[in-house]
């Protein structure tokens, strides 16, 4: 629903004890900020941001060569003037886009059509462990792409009372099979 459902009903929805999305895909930067803080003056609850993170399309030559040819005489029946240069209709998950995640903190960050890379995904987690650690009186266990002593180390200073590893675990060949005796090496 993006454009369409906007900070008063996100707001109503997380009163309401559900959570409350904004669309913010086709949205400008500038619009998505404005709605965000009249969603946190509606709301104390946590609300969800949505973001497009598609593949930016090719445009080919000969295919835009090739549309303008089709359209030109539709154009000229309606006066519309030129034909326009295909182009994407909706923003991607590009750095202006990170960084207004980075910037308003929203409680919760999705995605359609697809993820960002994983550089941005990254980034984009790094403010979670710090917010959860602050919101609940109970242990938090940081998981998900960590593989070494940085990770870790990095986990514990953002607030992780522990950590879960299973990335750096990947490349090691297995060892141990779940049989209907339960866990056996596979050497004995």
């Amino acid at each position: 629903m993006s454009g369409f459902g906007g900070p008063v009903l996100v707001g109503a929805v997380s009163n309401a004890g559900a959570l409350g999305s904004l669309g913010c895909g086709a949205v400008p930067n500038q619009t998505a900020r404005d709605q965000v803080q009249e969603i946190r003056r509606a709301t104390y609850r946590p609300f969800s941001l949505n973001f497009f993170a598609h593949a930016a399309p090719r445009i080919d030559a000969d295919v835009t060569h090739r549309m303008r040819q089709r359209l030109r005489a539709y154009y000229d029946e309606l006066d519309l003037g030129v034909v326009p240069d295909p182009s994407d209709p909706l923003p991607v998950f590009d750095e202006e886009r990170l960084q207004l995640v980075l910037d308003l903190r929203p409680p919760v960050v999705s995605f359609h059509f697809g993820l960002p890379p994983a550089d941005k995904l990254k980034r984009v987690k790094r403010t979670l462990v710090p917010q959860v650690a602050d919101a609940v009186r109970i242990p938090v266990i940081a998981a998900g792409g960590i593989a070494d002593g940085r990770g870790i180390a990095a986990a514990f200073a953002l607030g992780a009372s522990g950590v879960q590893i299973g990335t750096a675990f990947l490349g090691c060949p297995p060892k141990w099979k779940l049989t209907t005796g339960g866990l056996r090496s596979s050497t004995s």
